[in-house]
């Protein structure tokens, strides 16, 4: 069995202890940013040693506190939708490009770029080029 998160992980992060999913892997990005080598705001004050200890703290903290929130909170992490046994395989119409497809299959269905770069973890910008089909800006 694995370690509960405490509110000394919430610390490391700098968390309150009711922070949603999202809110914990922001603060995880922005400590490891803030003790990462070569951090223009650290460098100076923290020794090699001292500084991988932080990180592996960080590290630590947000595995449990990632772990614990998603065990409660699973509306963040829905099942899988599957397709109905009748449905046909969704494909482009002839001729149209794969950008505007992607478009449209998005819009129809409720999402934001920012939805699906949430969800995809690529940037809404490189999204919005591929739907543009951008590809020399991409």
């Amino acid at each position: 069995m694995t370690n509960p998160a405490t509110p000394v992980d919430f610390h490391i992060l700098d968390l309150p202890e009711d922070a949603t999913p999202e809110e914990a892997r922001r603060a995880y990005h922005r400590k490891k940013a803030l003790y990462a080598e070569g951090a223009l705001a650290t460098y100076t004050l923290i020794e090699t040693d001292e500084r991988k200890e932080i990180l592996d703290r960080i590290e630590r903290a947000y595995m449990r506190i990632s772990r614990d929130l998603r065990d409660t909170s699973p509306e963040c992490y829905p099942p899988p939708v599957q397709p109905a046994e009748t449905e046909q395989p969704i494909t482009p119409a002839a001729g149209e490009g794969i950008g505007p497809f992607l478009r449209k299959r998005r819009e129809s269905m409720g999402f934001t770029l920012k939805d699906i770069a949430d969800k995809t973890r690529i940037r809404a910008t490189y999204l919005g080029q591929i739907e543009a089909e951008d590809y020399q800006n991409l």
